[in-house]
């Protein structure tokens, strides 16, 4: 199926070309290059340079449209493109939006986002609503005209999903892209980030979820000789407080431990917290054999301690006797 494009200037002057409307399980819409002078090299092939002072008329193209994706390049203030007189995408001062959808997602480079600059961009445009692509035209700005180039328009008549969005970017190149796999929780994220599990990650490497390994992990190290070998400081907390920190183990030359402290003045530190008792063995049936409370006594046999050195029991010195 086929329908007549007309490239319009301001001043009237008009070069038909022909665009291919493809309708299979997607509605797409390309441009069939043609040689003028606005056509320069694309992002694929050949693209339209819309210099601000011409547009392309499409027409009537479909009744149910809910995506629509391009690439473009340049920042220039002006309407990338028209589905109907009310309902448009545009770029200004290197911000994409979408007037007069419903619910608009807006995809830069397969990501949600709206920031562009000069150079090459894929730009797509989910809705929940199905929109009339009514007077659908290529560059044209009820106050303005596209300054940019753009190439590879189509439309579709369903919600692309964010992995069908960043595939379409990718080219279909397999698979690490945001959404990758078939269940969609692996993905490497522009930044460079991977999360797995989750769609956002926040560091180099996010796992949402449990993780199960059969090897040896190293951290700062390459050549780890235990399930888990750590060089360096370790830390377990939530805090940089060295007074909240529950385990520190430093890397500084004398292999010293901190429970409370991240600065352990001897092999093993404890730094305790108001209200918390210290130190406490106790035995399988939870009964306290040595404790060491918040205020410094020590207790042997009893977790109540009264006394810098409370016992409670039967003190014996093999050497003397012993004392009940």
């Amino acid at each position: 199926m086929y329908c007549d494009l007309k490239i319009n200037r301001k001043i009237k002057t008009a070069v038909a070309v022909s665009v291919l409307i493809v309708v299979v399980f997607v509605l797409a819409v390309s441009v069939v290059y043609a040689a003028s002078a606005g056509w320069v090299t694309g992002k694929f092939s050949k693209a339209y340079d819309f210099n601000g002072q011409n547009y392309i008329d499409v027409g009537n193209v479909y009744n149910g449209v809910k995506t629509v994706s391009f690439w473009v390049k340049g920042t220039g203030a002006g309407q990338v493109l028209n589905l109907s007189d009310t309902v448009y995408v545009s770029i200004n001062s290197n911000t994409v939006t979408a007037t007069g959808f419903t619910s608009p997602t807006i995809y830069i480079d397969g990501v949600v986002g709206s920031t562009v600059d000069s150079n090459w961009h894929f730009v797509a445009v989910t809705d929940t609503s199905g929109i009339n692509a009514s007077a659908v035209k290529f560059g044209s700005l009820t106050l303005s005209y596209l300054t940019g180039v753009m190439d590879d328009v189509k439309m579709f008549n369903y919600a692309l999903s964010a992995r069908e969005i960043n595939e379409k970017y990718r080219q279909g190149a397999p698979s690490l892209a945001q959404g990758g796999t078939a269940s969609g929780d692996l993905y490497i994220m522009n930044s460079g980030k991977l999360g797995i599990g989750t769609t956002t990650a926040s560091s180099l490497l996010t796992v949402v979820g449990d993780s199960y390994f059969t090897g040896n992990i190293g951290i700062g190290t390459s050549t780890p000789y235990t399930k888990l070998d750590v060089w360096g400081s370790f830390q377990v907390g939530t805090s940089t407080t060295p007074t909240l920190t529950p385990l520190f183990i430093a890397n500084t030359g004398t292999a010293t431990v901190g429970i409370g402290t991240s600065t352990p003045a001897s092999k093993f530190a404890i730094v305790g917290t108001a209200g918390v008792n210290s130190f406490n063995v106790a035995s399988t049936t939870g009964a306290s054999m040595l404790m060491v409370d918040q205020y410094g006594n020590v207790g042997i046999g009893t977790a109540s301690p009264v006394a810098m050195l409370d016992v409670r029991g039967t003190i014996e010195n093999g050497l003397v006797g012993w004392w009940p």
